[in-house]
């Protein structure tokens, strides 16, 4: 496995390993948590080693991250946001600092254009290289990571990603296939005032973007000939293709939806072009002149902005929700997406 390759399994397997939905479908028993664990050492410790003898062209980009203003972030919206304040700063101890080299909070808590119910807590978490000298030490990590995570549920009922990470050595050998730069435009660190330096590796041929969405279009044309859809299934309650009202299937839905209101990113880091996540609607409306898309788009956006009146603080699929995307709502998605892969198709042959 070369370098890359290693460096992509590493991460995947970390964010597996500390992830929310291993947490709430108890996916790791004791014993494949201590065999992944001693896995993520073992290969840490080749990753390591290989780094040292890389010889990568890159570009430094640098990033100014400033400690969190507790009043200034309080001051919209204060009585919600202290449940923020209060979770994410469960993190800002010696222990945890301890293993932690920078923790920022970004995304919509941040740029405040956040949904109640449905906005995730979004972090950028980079692990010190002392994290991976012993597989207990991992353990003993997120035993005390996930002893948190009812935190963030109280605050985004479907979370469905836990803290995000890299490692020291990412930001030495960093592309934007873990998280583009630009996304984290806007932040909030939790410890301290801090300068951020990205040594971004040159020519990565692979588009992590990309490849998200080609993956996502084959589960949604599988789902139109199974009848029900297979991505993000919960309780082995697979959600009916077209829709049906009153399943216990809208977490599953609900993450559907949420990867379809990411396309603006998508397309454009799809495209290799930096936008950060609140400026890519509208600039998606203005490039990609296609008017089917753009109201596709737009309708999950109004989804997610009325998404309390749709939300009945159950896991079941209402007869508003079904209504609103209709029975030809999946290939609306089959079309939509061939569509958005062409054109990304054609600009990059360009």
């Amino acid at each position: 496995m070369n370098f890359q390759n290693l460096q992509n399994q590493i991460n995947k397997d970390i964010n597996y390993f500390f992830d929310i939905k291993t947490f709430l479908n108890k996916k790791l028993s004791k014993k494949n948590e201590k065999i992944l664990s001693k896995k993520i050492v073992k290969n840490f410790n080749i990753f390591k080693k290989r780094e040292n003898r890389l010889k990568n062209t890159k570009t430094n980009q640098v990033l100014i991250s400033k400690k969190i203003n507790e009043e200034k972030f309080l001051f919209h919206d204060r009585i919600f946001k202290v449940k923020i304040l209060h979770t994410v700063n469960k993190f800002n101890t010696p222990f945890f600092r301890k293993y932690f080299k920078f923790f920022l909070l970004h995304g919509s808590f941040v740029t405040d254009d956040y949904v109640k119910n449905w906005s995730d807590i979004d972090t950028f978490v980079v692990l010190k290289l002392s994290v991976f000298r012993d597989y207990k030490t991992l353990i003993n990590l997120r035993e005390r990571i996930l002893s948190i995570y009812p935190g963030f549920l109280k605050i985004s009922p479907f979370q469905h990603h836990g803290l995000i990470f890299l490692n020291e050595i990412d930001l030495n050998n960093y592309n934007d296939n873990f998280i583009p730069i630009e996304a984290l435009k806007f932040n909030l660190n939790i410890f301290k005032n801090s300068k951020i330096v990205f040594k971004k590796v040159n020519n990565i041929n692979k588009n992590n973007s990309y490849t998200n969405l080609v993956t996502r279009l084959q589960f949604v044309k599988k789902s139109l000939k199974k009848g029900h859809y297979d991505h993000h299934v919960l309780n082995k309650k697979r959600l009916s293709v077209p829709l049906k009202e009153n399943e216990e299937t809208l977490k599953q839905f609900f993450c559907h939806v949420a990867f379809m209101i990411n396309i603006p990113i998508l397309f454009f880091t799809s495209i290799k072009k930096s936008v950060h996540k609140k400026k890519s609607f509208q600039l998606f409306y203005k490039v990609i002149n296609d008017k089917r898309l753009i109201t596709f788009v737009k309708k999950h956006e109004l989804f997610r902005k009325n998404w309390n009146e749709f939300y009945l603080n159950n896991l079941n699929l209402s007869k508003n929700i079904v209504n609103f995307f209709g029975k030809d709502y999946f290939s609306d998605c089959k079309n939509n997406m061939e569509l958005l892969i062409n054109k990304i198709n054609n600009i990059n042959k360009k």
